[in-house]
């Protein structure tokens, strides 16, 4: 085989394997990428619930609140009368 043949053989080779190997890392960026926006997602998700929930523990404690300060300030079915 003619040297000239064999490098040109080589090349091609070499330029076969660095397209599929960039290929492959294409398809790896892509799959990371979207793994990134679903986690984003989820992340957005879960921060609004948090949310959701501290309001309705924040309604919750204030309603209990003023419950206890209305029965401390009754006494036998009256309230009491404040300066």
């Amino acid at each position: 085989m003619c040297v000239c043949v064999h490098m040109c053989v080589c090349v091609c080779v070499q330029v076969d394997l660095l397209s599929k190997e960039a290929e492959v890392h294409r398809q790896a960026h892509f799959r990371a990428t979207e793994a990134l926006k679903a986690s984003q997602q989820l992340s957005q998700q879960l921060q609004t619930q948090l949310q959701q929930k501290e309001q309705q523990i924040k309604d919750l404690t204030a309603d209990k609140d003023h419950r206890y300060e209305v029965c401390s300030s009754t006494r036998d079915g009256h309230l009491k009368t404040f300066p």
